[in-house]
């Protein structure tokens, strides 16, 4: 058995995709509300609030539906239940003072780190059966501190270049087998020489820098490299060609 303190965001990756299957629109409301609130903090009304329950309901809500998501955490993670802390295996409680009267509740930086590497909740997400408001407040500006892996831009360009050059007809077409899309053939000189280009291993995997090359890396197209990260766990070309294979 393990504490939640010791847990890596490659912990926190594999406990959410295990189960992601079982999560509930309700949790996955809250938890995409908590995960872009500021400092990913939030009190239980603020998450029932998201969820759309009504203020005298959503303190209740938030207890039951985050401690059974806290409990199917806690059994993937083989960390021992607490009976009043089962949310606490992904988000710490913060004690009540004068400014907070009520308490409040924070992801666990690993946890953070893992939902982002997932890419569940990117700004523009948006799902199907999810309902959306029929209008909303955008534009205004938004300060926000963000830590992510670096990527050597010299080096997407090199890919490009030199799989032009490895082409006899000058073209970048996707790698992902059956795949082959081209977007200059599609959009013309607007989609010349343009493409893609996805790490074969993931930066969100590693636990410091390392050094790639060329062959570390692979021209995709857009919709393919989407679907090479949608489950979580990034995919090979070979695996995500497959899945083209069936349909």
């Amino acid at each position: 058995m393990r504490a939640a303190a010791l847990l890596k965001p490659s912990d926190y990756r594999r406990a959410f995709t295990a189960v992601r299957p079982s999560i509930t629109l309700i949790q996955w409301r809250m938890l995409e509300a908590h995960f872009h609130a500021l400092d990913q903090t939030c009190t239980a009304e603020d998450l029932g609030l998201a969820a759309g329950y009504p203020r005298n309901l959503a303190y209740r809500i938030t207890n039951a539906a985050y401690s059974a998501l806290g409990r199917r955490l806690r059994a993937e993670l083989q960390i021992p239940a607490r009976r009043k802390l089962l949310i606490d295996v992904f988000a710490q409680g913060l004690p009540r003072d004068a400014a907070h009267p009520h308490y409040r509740f924070v992801l666990r930086p690993p946890a953070v780190r893992a939902l982002a590497a997932l890419g569940w909740f990117p700004d523009d997400d948006w799902r199907p059966g999810t309902p959306a408001p029929a209008s909303g407040a955008e534009g205004h500006w938004v300060l926000r501190l963000v830590k992510h892996r670096s990527r050597e831009r010299s080096l997407r360009r090199a890919k490009i270049v030199a799989a032009l050059s490895a082409s006899a007809e000058h073209r970048l077409t996707c790698e992902v087998p059956g795949c082959q899309f081209d977007f200059a053939a599609t959009y013309g000189l607007l989609g010349r020489e343009f493409a893609e280009v996805h790490h074969l291993r993931p930066l969100a995997d590693l636990d410091g820098p390392i050094e790639t090359t060329l062959a570390d890396l692979a021209v995709v197209c857009a919709n393919c490299h989407r679907m090479l990260h949608v489950s979580g766990n990034c995919l090979t070309l070979e695996e995500l060609g497959r899945h083209r294979q069936t349909l």
